[in-house]
């Protein structure tokens, strides 16, 4: 409804072109880098594909992050730095917009803009504008950082809650794996490998996002229960292969806590400085946290919307 009210007084009443506009779309706690939409407005014009372009910047919670409750700092800082790594991938590049982002007011308005009745509004309009414009629309990213709002409700208690909340509505957007399929096979017109490698990289999202918790931190665990319980036999290999498994996850883990100490904004002066090792044992409970913050929440949502049950829309509560 916004964006045809924007375009109906815009374009409309006071006549600007509209091949001369952008749209951004975000949440209410977004802090734009201050050379965000000089930066747009820069690849808008240079660009020569403008019109069948999506623009996004990396998404870094930060605004209030030494407010937030120790245990959920880390969830929210993998979030941000894993969003960052995927929007600098240049090999098999399957990017998708994510939250807070931009586009042409052309495109939007080229394929009827948002649909109204649908909650992950973000890859559902990417899909919506790839398939209706041929194939042709890709995700730029700009290396302007966006900052938001880490969850913070009236309570300690309750702002698990909220983050599980909107963890599970996010992981609703596996709803749009139907719809993706459906369009692979209404379009032809597309190459039949370009449709393929988007909806691959939809699943592998969704399908990852339930099931990788369980892969990485029981895939070592299970086969030594199947002996115990005398299920199976140990192969000899097991023990000398499954010390090395790990270690790649070790080495990113170790950026990630690297990459988030010297990004993250100083530490306000009414932080107690008593708290500040906890910024590093938390890490030592990830596990245990990204189990309730990310796997629970998005196997809640896909079972849910497997046997068929309803979702309601939370606004996620941020003191």
């Amino acid at each position: 409804w916004a964006a045809r009210r924007a375009k109906e007084i815009v374009v409309d009443r006071w006549g600007h072109d509209i091949d001369s506009l952008t749209i951004t779309s975000c949440d209410a706690d977004t802090v734009f880098d201050r050379k965000y939409f000089s930066c747009l407005a820069y690849h808008f014009a240079t660009n020569p594909e403008r019109y069948r372009r999506f623009w996004q910047g990396p998404i870094m919670y930060y605004n209030n992050i030494w407010h937030v409750p120790a245990p959920l700092r880390l969830p929210h800082a993998i979030a941000g730095l894993n969003h960052l790594g995927r929007l600098s991938r240049t090999l098999l590049r399957n990017v998708f917009p994510q939250s807070t982002y931009s586009l042409s007011l052309r495109m939007a308005h080229e394929v009827d803009y948002w649909d109204p009745d649908i909650i992950p509004e973000d890859w559902h309009m990417f899909l919506k504008c790839y398939y209706s414009l041929g194939g042709t629309v890709e995700v730029d990213t700009m290396y302007t950082p966006i900052y938001m709002d880490g969850i913070r409700s009236r309570t300690y208690a309750r702002t698990f809650v909220s983050y599980f909340e909107q963890a599970r509505r996010h992981a609703w957007g596996c709803s749009d794996i139907p719809y993706a399929v459906q369009a692979v096979i209404d379009h032809p017109e597309i190459p039949l490998s370009a449709r393929l490698r988007r909806l691959w990289a939809l699943c592998e999202s969704h399908f990852l996002w339930s099931t990788q918790w369980f892969l990485v931190t029981l895939g070592r665990v299970v086969p030594v229960l199947f002996v115990a319980l005398g299920i199976a036999d140990m192969p000899e290999w097991f023990r000398a292969v499954s010390h090395w498994l790990l270690a790649p996850c070790a080495a990113t883990l170790l950026l990630i806590v690297f990459l988030d100490t010297i990004m993250r904004p100083p530490r306000p002066a009414d932080f107690r400085w008593w708290h500040f090792p906890f910024q590093y044992v938390q890490w030592f409970g990830m596990a245990v946290i990204t189990f309730f913050s990310s796997a629970l929440p998005a196997l809640d949502a896909q079972v849910r919307l497997a046997l068929g049950k309803r979702l309601e829309y939370k606004v996620t509560e941020k003191a």
